[in-house]
Formats: C-alpha cells, structure tokens, sequence
C-alpha cells in the first residue's frame, strides 16, 4: 500500500529519475512499479540473509566485500531508500565517500536519500575497516553507542521539534541530552500513556532497555508522516 501511495508524489519523480536506487528493505516491489533500477538486490539479500557479520562473511563468501565495493564503483546508488527498520547507517556511507541529502520521508514508513560519490571516496583497503558499520543490526537490548550512532540519521527525518522518550532507562540523562542539544523538545513517558493513545503526533523514540519488538507492534500502525516511530533493539 505505501509503494502504491508514492504514484504522482516528489518521490515517484526521484526514483524514476535517479539511475540507481539501493532500496535498503523488502518491498522491492518498488524497482518494477516505479521503472527504478536496483543497486543490487543479490548483495543485499545475501548480507543480511546470509553473511550479515563478519564471521559468518569469512566462512561462506570472502568475496563479498570486494564484489560490494566494485557494486558501489559501477553502480553507484544515486538514491537510498529506508523502510521502517532502518537497515543502513548513513554516515557510514558518507565516510565511503558519498555527499548525501536527505529527500523526505513517505507516510512516516519510506525514507529518501539522494546520494552522489565525491573525489574523497574510500580505496579498497580503507574501506575493508570500516564497510560492516554500514549494515545495521539491532541489538538484544538498549546499547548507548548503537543509540550514538543510528540516531544522527532519525534526526534528519523528525516530523516536528516534539520528542517523545519512551520507557525506562537508566542512561536516560545521556539520552535526554542528546535531544536538547540538537535544540529539541523533550518529554518522558511511558509506554503506558503511548498505548493508551494520550499523544496524537511527535516523534516517538523507544529507549527502554530491554527489546521493544512487543511494544513497537502494538502502535506501529499508527506510523505517518505526523507520527514517528524509531527503536533502538
């Protein structure tokens, strides 16, 4: 349904206009709808079905970093596009080499990056060090320096100055600061108040400690362009 709601938006124009578009997701019914060529649909499923960390990249296909770079060299994405579960770090790809902007961000549910490689783009071995941090995966429980890291990118893709913190932390201080730097407003509540509906949009970040798959499906549905929803396990 979100793929279908792209037709006669800004973002139909930008993927039917960019040359290569790494769809960093599933619905990969958006590179035939929308006449959009994939970066490489083989790599991506292979990483993150397959090979997703290092240990399990050395035993069953050494290539795969040498054949990624020379993806990138060939056919360099022009537009990333991230589903919910954001699966690329973006300053990562921008340590690689890429000037990158963000577009906009579809029904709270599709993000958009235009990227294009610059003359400081990486060599082969700078960028064996660093190419793993470019795919994400989400740990079992609240870690502080993955929050450190993933959340630069939410916050190119708020929908308003409204945070919301949601649940118990004992590092919430750290968090907390983190927003009101950024110039944010913050507010702490529970996943209690969320549930019960009391917030009708703002920017919705799940910081409890533990896993908060459980959580995230009982509201997930309420995500929009007004209602932002991001975790962190």
């Amino acid at each position: 349904e979100i793929v279908e709601s792209l037709h006669g938006t800004d973002f139909e124009k930008i993927l039917r206009e960019s040359a290569s578009t790494w769809h960093a997701g599933w619905r990969f019914q958006m590179h035939l709808r929308y006449d959009s060529p994939a970066f490489s649909v083989h790599l991506q499923t292979i990483k993150f079905m397959m090979v997703f960390d290092a240990q399990q990249e050395d035993q069953f296909m050494p290539e795969f970093c040498q054949e990624f770079y020379d993806r990138l060299l060939i056919k360099s994405p022009e537009l990333l596009v991230l589903e919910e579960n954001q699966l690329v770090e973006v300053n990562t790809l921008r340590k690689i080499g890429y000037d990158i902007e963000y577009f906009g961000t579809m029904g709270g549910r599709l993000s958009f990056y235009q990227c294009q490689k610059n003359d400081q783009f990486l060599s082969f071995e700078e960028f064996q060090k660093i190419y793993q941090t470019l795919f994400v995966g989400y740990p079992a429980k609240f870690e502080l320096d993955f929050f450190n890291r993933l959340c630069p990118q939410h916050l190119e893709q708020i929908c308003s100055e409204q945070i919301y913190l949601v649940g118990e932390n004992q590092e919430i201080e750290q968090i907390e600061g983190f927003f009101k730097e950024a110039q944010l407003t913050v507010q702490r509540v529970s996943e209690k108040q969320v549930l019960e509906n009391q917030f009708q949009s703002g920017n919705f970040f799940l910081i409890s400690e533990g896993r908060s798959i459980a959580f995230y499906n009982q509201i997930h549905l309420r995500t929009s362009d007004q209602y932002r929803i991001f975790k962190y396990t």
